[in-house]
């Protein structure tokens, strides 16, 4: 803040409420438009992938690659039961 302040005083970036709620919506509903477009009609390959970090706490990752080379990271669940 006191960077922004010293470059630009009359610059007020966005708050922490504005990046995760009102942008990051934006931002989100654009994306998901964009791969849902990408991937219409398309035939596409479910990678997962897994590992376990330093506290041995398993890690998952799944996406979706079609015949085109996109990749589309998927979300998943916050916690994992194995």
């Amino acid at each position: 803040m006191k960077l922004c302040k010293i470059v630009r005083p009359g610059y007020r970036p966005p708050s922490e409420y504005e990046i995760g709620g009102l942008i990051l919506k934006s931002v989100y509903g654009e994306i998901f438009e964009n791969c849902q477009e990408i991937l219409n009609g398309e035939t596409v390959t479910i990678i997962l992938d897994g590992w376990s970090n330093i506290k041995f706490e398993p890690i998952i990752c799944c996406s979706i690659s079609n015949d085109s080379g996109h990749n589309i990271l998927l979300e998943m669940p916050t916690q994992v039961i194995i």
